[in-house]
């Protein structure tokens, strides 16, 4: 169904369409686990995104082959993808976005060792999921805070981030 539908994007010349064939299609195989043509059906809607002139679309892109390329251990890549989203998310003023971009970017950081910076970006996050009613990140970013404030030897940060997420829990 997403081939066809892509066929007939293409037929039509609606480059949104067509990117956003190419990003479901992502999505199908990357759940199917067939994660190298997850890989080239996001890389193709970022391509086509970018070049459409749509960055809505194109942070998407960038933020799934992000995901991706984090779980197959790509944590570099993963977060200049993450940092390229949160860009064009924050363009577009889309909040819900920019809040996954900057989650998933604190992550990486983390996943690299780079604690100070990821303790950075899970601060920025939390108030933002605050504002926008995401409980369940904005716990996760505490977590995080926490964590990165424990491995870093602050212990008092560390358990004051424990506590704050056993009252939010």
């Amino acid at each position: 169904i997403l081939r066809r539908a892509l066929e007939l994007y293409e037929s039509a010349g609606d480059v949104r369409g067509q990117a956003r064939s190419y990003m479901n299609m992502g999505i199908a195989a990357q759940f199917e686990s067939r994660l190298e043509e997850a890989s080239q059906a996001y890389g193709r809607a970022l391509t086509v995104a970018r070049a459409g002139g749509m960055p809505d679309v194109w942070g998407l892109a960038a933020l799934n082959l992000g995901v991706l390329s984090q779980k197959r251990g790509d944590y570099d890549h993963a977060r200049e993808l993450f940092g390229e989203a949160l860009g064009l998310f924050a363009a577009v003023k889309h909040r819900e976005y920019q809040l996954a971009a900057l989650s998933n970017m604190a992550e990486a950081d983390r996943d690299t060792g780079s604690l100070e910076s990821a303790a950075q970006l899970y601060d920025a996050t939390i108030p933002l999921a605050q504002r926008i009613g995401q409980a369940d990140i904005e716990i996760g970013a505490m977590a995080g805070a926490g964590l990165c404030a424990l491995e870093l030897g602050r212990v008092g940060e560390a358990k004051a981030a424990a506590s704050a997420v056993a009252d939010r829990v």
